[in-house]
């Protein structure tokens, strides 16, 4: 894990003391020789023995909950966090540049506190249309998304970015669509250059990631690897997100009653894979209007969960943070997705059903 400032540490050192003992005890609770990964962005090892291996678990947090609770909550349980900075709170809060600087200053003070680890950080997506046709709107949704890389290389040292292809609905009936492609394309190369520049001026090595969105520009592995088909894109990566792949609600999944396909997605994009949000949804079997319900994942629904995690670890060779991306309250002390339940849906679910497709291998 990465070394904190000692000093930063003394308000909250009992608390810290305690998630430490937490931790080293997360690693004795394994046995049969089980290795957890530490969370990276580098590829697996062909011999790797993946019934051995274990991914990290995470949750990923709004800006404004990085605190040093929640951040002290995610060590005990073994967990990395990634942080989001919504639209809400970066471009429609009224908050001054000072501000929203803020918000970063407080979370690394909070990091720093407990020992956290953050895995990645998720850019403004709502309202700050990278696939824009209007030039104007597009060349300010990146510059938005580089001030935000640059505060959080600055304080927070993310493994990745996770952008979205584009915002709003873009569905391939629609007239500019192609030409929604080729702007995000465009901002894309941007975004990641800027990206290597600041990398080379922090000394990080952070990558970018898109996500995949069902009425976007990329709403499955096909779209988004046509995306990423683009000079200055060869290294950009992909973030696969469980529920939005079940309703992809274009293209050739127009028709609400078809689905999309997690496994089928992990196996075309490959090593393309940097990171995820984990979460799941009924699909869009039955409903008239899909539905992106965020909810833990489940057994018996559309996603196989243990052959899911085999295929990350060997198709994609995909050694970093099995991230969820679940509902949540604003307390995390409420019936919503916590911390505490992510783990336990980790534990109980994903592993237990890893465990049991390995028996049939």
């Amino acid at each position: 894990m990465k070394t904190r400032n000692i000093l930063a540490a003394i308000p909250v050192c009992a608390l810290a003391l305690a998630c430490s003992c937490n931790k080293e005890q997360t690693k004795e609770d394994f046995s049969d020789g089980i290795r957890i990964v530490e969370p990276t962005t580098e590829y697996g090892l062909e011999s790797d023995d993946v019934s051995k291996l274990q991914l990290t678990p995470g949750k990923l947090l709004p800006i404004k909950n990085v605190t040093a609770t929640n951040c002290a909550r995610a060590v005990k349980a073994g967990m990395w966090i990634d942080i989001i900075t919504s639209d809400a709170v970066i471009t429609e809060g009224g908050l001054s540049e000072q501000e929203i600087e803020q918000l970063f200053i407080n979370g690394e003070e909070a990091i720093s506190q407990t020992g956290a680890d953050v895995w990645g950080m998720h850019l403004p997506y709502q309202n700050n249309d990278i696939a824009s046709v209007s030039e104007a709107t597009r060349a300010e949704a990146v510059s938005l998304m580089n001030r935000m890389i640059d505060l959080s290389l600055k304080y927070f040292k993310p493994n990745h970015f996770v952008i979205h292809p584009s915002s709003g609905s873009k569905l391939t009936t629609d007239s500019g669509f192609e030409q929604a492609v080729q702007q995000s394309q465009k901002s894309l190369a941007q975004v990641q250059a800027y990206l290597d520049e600041r990398n080379a001026t922090y000394g990080t090595n952070a990558i970018l990631c898109v996500e995949n969105c069902p009425k976007s520009v990329a709403y499955d592995a096909e779209s988004i690897l046509h995306l990423l088909d683009y000079p200055g894109l060869e290294k950009t990566r992909i973030c696969l997100d469980t529920g939005h792949i079940l309703i992809p609600s274009n293209g050739k999944y127009a028709d609400p009653v078809k689905n999309g396909d997690a496994l089928a997605f992990v196996r075309a994009v490959g090593k393309r894979l940097g990171t995820l949000h984990i979460q799941q949804n009924p699909g869009a079997e039955g409903q008239s209007s899909p539905l992106d319900k965020h909810l833990q994942p489940f057994t018996g629904g559309l996603i196989d969960w243990g052959e899911f995690y085999y295929e990350l670890l060997t198709s994609a060779a995909y050694r970093g943070c099995f991230l969820y991306e679940t509902s949540y309250t604003d307390t995390y002390g409420g019936s919503g997705s916590t911390i505490e339940t992510v783990k336990e849906n980790y534990t109980e679910t994903i592993l237990s059903e890893y465990k049991n497709y390995l028996k049939t291998k």
